[in-house]
């Protein structure tokens, strides 16, 4: 059950029947994976070896996920406080073979790390089983939203299988449901906000499409507004999949919709108040360990989301427990000159090349053509830092006036969170 085989296809049917196996199974099986990635940690990363000696902690001393408490808590501002090649893997001080992953900064803090081959694998079909396990078919005509590029067509989406098209989250809302109108999707997929402004724009024109079967949303908390513009503009059932760049998928809906199933196979999740774990039904911040990435692992790694833990189990069979997420990745809207609200996801995405020059922004929109950047650097260069954030703004926002201002530290909202964006535009 621990073996990660070589594709990811090879190993989504482990991974879809692991949905339905005992609670006491996939127990056993979270902390054998944990246990591994402990004395893993320990042996051969710098970072977890110096936290172990400091604490007097021997990884024998992590047995279970209820041992793991006796390890700090930490997040993005401990990656930037030092050299990156700490937090390797030291057989990996060569970087060529890995694969380096940036995080969008939906929340305001960038992250450069990295990740291997064989693991990436696992988290491309870790990502893709609740989209399978919630209907998708191999069959499916997919229409995805994202910030990315289109991927290159593999072979067998040639002959009909694992058929995806993207399309570019900031792009006018007139193409966007163009693209639906010509592709006629099975399966539409997104940004909540994304969906819910094209959605909207279908529902006040009454704009005739061909409903999809099912809609999925991801990347940023969706709203209860949110959900209801995307049901009456789509006309299709809605799974959100929780997840960040840096643990992959940690939850997902089912058709009940009563929370978010954890994918305990994949990650140990704690909800954590105050540095201490609260009870089922208190809320807290969202703490992950992610128990399959050995080249850069992330242990008891803060996201700064807020949710808490629901009792009792789901009648759709699913054994994986239950979370509700109470608060989390919500952007503000941006106003754009020719009067459209869009998603801020297009132009945060833009920050991702500056991962490793800054370590948290915020956007603020003043008005359409007037923004204030709130920098908190890592690199000293501060006037080719300001060079490209001004070059990032006015890909979106031709001949805007941009004031970017170096902070220490950047205010947080009184939830704790950081907001990236934050608009004139409500």
């Amino acid at each position: 059950m621990i073996h990660l085989p070589a594709n990811k296809y090879m190993l989504l049917p482990s991974l879809m029947r692991n949905e339905s196996i005992s609670l006491d199974e996939l127990i056993h099986i979270q902390n054998t994976k944990l246990k591994r990635l402990i004395h893993h940690a320990y042996k051969n990363v710098e970072f977890y070896q110096k936290t172990f000696k400091r604490l007097k902690i021997r990884p024998e001393d992590i047995r279970s996920v209820e041992d793991l408490k006796q390890l700090p808590i930490i997040d993005k501002k401990v990656f930037h406080q030092g050299d990156m090649g700490k937090f390797l893997d030291k057989r990996c001080r060569n970087r060529d073979h890995l694969i380096n992953i940036k995080t969008s900064g939906t929340s305001g803090t960038t992250l450069s790390f990295y990740i291997d081959r064989k693991y990436d694998q696992y988290r491309k079909a870790n990502y893709l089983r609740p989209y399978l396990s919630n209907g998708r078919k191999i069959t499916d005509t997919i229409l995805r939203f994202s910030i990315f590029e289109k991927p290159k067509k593999k072979w067998f989406q040639h002959i009909g299988l694992m058929r995806e098209e993207c399309m570019d989250s900031s792009e006018d809302i007139d193409k966007q449901i163009r693209c639906i109108q010509k592709l006629h999707p099975s399966i539409i997929q997104g940004y909540g906000a994304t969906l819910s402004l094209i959605a909207s724009k279908i529902s006040s024109e009454n704009i005739e499409i061909t409903p999809p079967r099912m809609v999925f949303t991801d990347s940023e908390l969706l709203t209860s507004l949110m959900r209801q513009k995307i049901q009456a503009g789509f006309k299709a059932p809605i799974i959100d999949v929780y997840g960040t760049f840096e643990t992959d998928n940690i939850a997902y809906q089912c058709s009940m919709k009563k929370g978010y199933h954890i994918a305990m196979d994949s990650v140990v999740l704690e909800i954590v108040k105050d540095g201490k774990n609260v009870k089922d039904g208190q809320e807290g911040e969202i703490v992950c360990t992610v128990l399959d990435n050995f080249s850069m692992p992330f242990i008891r790694y803060n996201l700064h989301d807020m949710a808490f833990q629901l009792g009792g189990g789901c009648s759709c069979g699913r054994t994986f427990p239950l979370i509700s997420l109470s608060g989390g990745r919500s952007d503000d809207y941006l106003l754009y000159p020719d009067g459209q609200k869009k998603s801020p996801m297009g132009l945060l995405g833009h920050f991702d090349a500056l991962a490793e020059s800054i370590s948290e922004f915020q956007i603020i929109q003043k008005a359409t053509d007037k923004f204030d950047v709130q920098i908190v650097p890592i690199s000293s260069a501060h006037e080719e830092i300001e060079r490209r954030v001004k070059e990032n703004v006015l890909k979106d926002f031709p001949g805007a006036d941009i004031r970017v201002d170096f902070k220490e530290r950047i205010d947080r909202e009184k939830s704790g969170k950081l907001s990236s964006v934050k608009s004139f535009a409500k």
